[in-house]
């Protein structure tokens, strides 16, 4: 009878777990050119999709507080950088920049800056929030600055262009946008900066940077956020921690 009731139960929680998934649940490989997990040593920062779009660590470094775990690139001041090889990242008219951040300190008047590809695009957190940039037509079109983020904690920014819409999320909720960007994006194989490039940088942790040639949709940033696409996700309220606590009852 136990054991009957045993099997029962790992059968509804299976079911649970299954129903908790979003259907929606697309591949969220597809489309990435580059991601960046900031594990190893040394001073390559290995792309980990074999795309081959390697970076240098420049003056930013490891440290071993990365979100959920493991490792990620710190900067430490507004004067580290890190550079990865721009010329398979190319993009035209769709692409997404997504990465969890825990800033340490902002300059509230400053752009706090992210990621940068020379005359193409700019993520940053103008004044401690969200603004993404795209070089088009001659000029930069972006999107107004969400409200700044709390400070020593991890969140994830993610931006998106989809034709002529940008939108900007934080922690997987849309914070702001643009629908009136020209395009297509100016092009050029320069590298991909992250952190200082001359200007007022970002200061704190980055983890899991991916870059991808399309757009994700606004379910897919959710998802991502979730952590329902393999990354580390906290075992609470988990199927694991639910039958472990199952099991171990008297």
């Amino acid at each position: 009878m136990q054991r009957h009731l045993v099997l029962s139960l790992i059968s509804a929680l299976t079911v649970l777990a299954w129903g908790m998934v979003s259907p929606v649940s697309a591949d969220l490989e597809a489309g990435l050119l580059a991601h960046f997990n900031f594990e190893g040593d040394g001073d390559v920062l290995m792309d980990i999709t074999g795309n081959g779009n390697d970076g240098t660590l420049q003056t930013a470094e490891r440290s071993d507080d990365g979100y959920q775990g493991g490792k990620c690139l710190r900067f430490a001041d507004p004067d580290r950088k890190a550079t990865i090889s721009g010329a398979g990242l190319l993009v035209t008219n769709a692409f997404t920049v997504a990465v969890w951040v825990n800033l340490e300190d902002f300059d509230p008047e400053g752009e706090n800056r992210l990621v940068y590809k020379h005359q193409q695009y700019n993520f940053d957190l103008l004044r401690g929030g969200g603004r993404l940039e795209i070089r088009a037509e001659g000029s930069w079109h972006g999107t107004a600055p969400a409200e700044p983020l709390s400070l020593n904690e991890w969140h994830l920014v993610t931006a998106t262009l989809d034709g002529q819409v940008s939108t900007h999320y934080i922690d997987g909720e849309v914070v702001g946008g643009n629908d009136g960007i020209p395009g297509p994006i100016e092009q050029n194989e320069s590298d991909l900066w992250l952190g200082n490039i001359g200007l007022n940088s970002f200061v704190g942790c980055m983890d899991n940077l991916r870059v991808y040639n399309r757009a994700l949709s606004a379910d897919e940033v959710s998802t991502l956020f979730l952590g329902s696409d393999g990354e580390a996700v906290s075992p609470e309220g988990s199927l694991v921690t639910t039958w472990a606590t199952i099991k171990h009852a008297p």
